[in-house]
């Protein structure tokens, strides 16, 4: 759903097992009008599917512009309820949906650099993260540090954290905070992620 029209855009959806090989993909160009819900893909079922595996979704205007994206992480297992214990306020789950293949994710190396600038009062910072390998980069997370050894930067809006980067993927993102609370320190970059290798390590 969205509140405004967008006009024509693409949506996109693609469906990767947990070793990343795509096993579904659907472009359509659709309208979207505004405050309305639309379906535009029914993902099938698909034999042989890993147990955890990743659904892809992206809006793209016109020009190619990415205007909305989403990465889940969905198991063929579904969370059970057991109904028989539910009370009014809540009902347990019987079987968790089956989420280990996270935990079974190569360590992926990102390549990573940062650029500092000042507008007024305003600090901006932009990173150029890259995923140069065959295999997902999960939760993706930035920080940024007063100097090597400081506290992180409160508060700060960045254009996007914690997110993923599919194989050879890259993505450009950017901070805003005030000058002032870098307390005459330099900027440091802090990058981790799930299964980031080296997760913490310092880019200036």
């Amino acid at each position: 759903g969205t509140h405004r029209p967008l006009g024509p855009v693409t949506a996109r959806a693609q469906v990767f097992d947990v070793e990343m090989e795509l096993r579904f993909a659907q472009e359509l160009k659709v309208e979207v009008a505004g405050d309305v819900a639309q379906r535009v893909f029914t993902v099938p079922e698909l034999d042989g599917l890993s147990t955890t595996y990743f659904l892809d979704l992206a809006l793209t205007d016109s020009a190619g512009v990415e205007l909305s994206r989403n990465f889940y992480v969905l198991s063929t297992q579904a969370d059970v309820l057991d109904w028989n214990a539910s009370t009014y306020y809540h009902t347990p789950v019987k079987t968790h949906a089956d989420l280990t293949g996270l935990s079974q994710l190569p360590p992926v190396e990102l390549e990573v650099a940062a650029t500092h600038a000042v507008e007024g009062d305003e600090g901006v910072t932009r990173v150029r993260v890259e995923n140069p390998t065959g295999h997902l980069a999960y939760a993706v997370h930035l920080r940024l540090m007063r100097g090597e050894n400081g506290e992180e930067v409160l508060p700060i809006l960045w254009q996007d954290n914690y997110f993923p980067l599919l194989p050879g993927e890259s993505r450009e993102i950017e901070a805003r905070y005030k000058v002032s609370d870098l307390a005459g320190a330099s900027p440091v970059v802090e990058v981790g992620g799930w299964n980031v290798a080296g997760s913490g390590r310092h880019v200036p």
